[in-house]
């Protein structure tokens, strides 16, 4: 297994090993593993997912463009939510109580840093709902983007891109902007948050040790990627109610993932 070195803060180091494919399998079953192992704290922090979505769907039904835009950002807030599950992974890898209630001081042993990366993806958030607004006004007509923004289904918006002169540019423009902020967020994050929840490094070294795992094993972690926005998405579609499941398995999934792509020398 091949490694790549970088120095830590307070001369630690953080060896990034390369992983084959085979391991987001292995990721997923230890992820169902700590589900088994802990199922109250896993219920329950799903169930938080599901109301989450229900709210967002709920109080934005009348306007499906606007509910698109933020079920995106629901995809980018997830991992900081998921916090919880990556301390519950590591209480169970320590052979520590993981019980109900423990995980809320998840991001208290590092919590400067944590609040930090949040604000970072909430700034993210509010840029890609920004982009999506100028992309609407750039590719669509006038009338049409009124249609648009007045969609109160996704069957309506639907046809109202398709029907619309530029929709087709529209789909490409936003499929397309989705994917890089998307990328983006995933190379930052996939490895920095269970590593600032793990061990109390900064956010820049957090985000540096992320860059270099995704780059060290870019078509692994590409998939990866696939894995979860997939997973994800099964979760949704059924009125969220997966959620409950597949964000603990995801959630328990990517500790082991950091824990297979970084390793302390």
């Amino acid at each position: 297994m091949a490694t790549e070195t970088l120095t830590g803060p307070a001369g630690s180091h953080l060896a990034l090993r390369r992983v084959g494919v085979g391991a987001i399998a292995t990721w997923l079953a230890r992820g169902m593993e700590d589900m088994r192992a802990a199922p109250l704290p896993a219920f329950l922090w799903g169930l938080l997912f599901v109301v989450v979505g229900h709210l967002l769907a709920g109080g934005l039904a009348d306007r499906a463009l606007t509910t698109v835009a933020l079920i995106g950002g629901f995809l980018l807030v997830g991992p900081l939510l998921a916090a919880a599950f990556y301390d519950i992974s590591r209480r169970l890898e320590a052979g520590e109580r993981a019980g109900l209630g423990v995980e809320l001081r998840a991001w208290s042993g590092n919590l400067a840093n944590i609040v930090a990366f949040s604000g970072l993806v909430l700034i993210m958030m509010a840029a890609w709902v920004m982009v999506s607004g100028i992309l609407t006004s750039l590719f669509l007509e006038t009338s049409r983007s009124l249609m648009v923004g007045e969609a109160t289904t996704l069957g309506e918006l639907f046809g109202s891109i398709v029907d619309s002169p530029g929709g087709v540019g529209f789909a490409v423009a936003y499929l397309a902007a989705g994917a890089a902020v998307a990328a983006l967020l995933f190379a930052i994050a996939v490895v920095s948050l269970p590593l600032m929840v793990h061990r109390h490094v900064d956010i820049a070294t957090a985000v540096v040790t992320s860059l270099r795992a995704v780059r060290a094993n870019p078509g692994v972690m590409a998939l990866w990627a696939v894995a979860i926005v997939a997973i994800t998405l099964v979760g949704m579609a059924p009125w969220f109610l997966l959620l409950i499941v597949t964000m603990p398995l995801l959630g328990h999934a990517t500790w082991h993932a950091y824990r297979d792509l970084v390793a302390e020398e």
